[in-house]
């Protein structure tokens, strides 16, 4: 059929050929979950003025759109007859202001999650404020019924982790109740969803 043509066609296991499997295989229904490898820029310590991180960002992201194509075209021609949701989390963020040996470092006040679904809104969740140690960014608080980052959102910093984790839930298809069962912080951002 036309989708095993698609996967005889993959020729390597590099980052574009894995985006080009996951979508085939997404249209094929093998599985709930597929992971691929997307190089974001890695242990960047080292990455003098940011040469290769910005490099691997646009790499990854022209995968990502990519990948999205490839799922709607999938839609279009009737082989994904599902909708889907691709995810990506970074459990810690990384220093703006201060460089750590000509890269940056890690930083534990903040980090970052994207989504793309068809049931999710576009714009961005929280945001970061220079008052954390030595004027580095740190996340603000969460609103989670407006997803702005303000003082005295409902979603505190110590809460994020498990917000994330409810609302990629929910956007998976889990109900928000079954989700606040599974994961014991944080709350639904609302303002994530159409």
């Amino acid at each position: 059929t036309e989708l095993v043509s698609r996967l005889d066609a993959i020729d390597g296991n590099d980052q574009r050929n894995q985006v080009l499997c996951a979508a085939v295989l997404a249209a094929m229904n093998i599985a709930p979950v597929i992971t691929i490898h997307l190089d974001f820029g890695r242990d960047n310590h080292n990455d003098n003025d940011f040469v290769i991180e910005t490099e691997r960002h646009q790499s990854a992201l022209a995968d990502v759109a990519l990948l999205v194509s490839e799922l709607d075209q999938l839609q279009l021609e009737g082989a994904l007859q599902h909708d889907y949701l691709i995810a990506s989390l970074n459990v810690f963020g990384r220093t703006l202001k201060k460089k750590g040996m000509n890269g940056r470092d890690h930083n534990s006040g903040h980090h970052c999650m994207w989504m793309i679904g068809s049931n999710l809104k576009g714009g961005v969740i929280g945001g970061l404020t220079p008052e954390g140690p030595n004027g580095e960014y740190i996340a603000k608080p969460i609103n989670s019924a407006t997803g702005a980052g303000e003082a005295g959102g409902d979603i505190g910093y110590d809460e994020t982790l498990g917000s994330m984790g409810k609302t990629l839930a929910v956007a998976a298809g889990v109900s928000a109740e079954r989700a606040d069962e599974m994961i014991d912080s944080g709350k639904v951002v609302a303002a994530a969803f159409v």
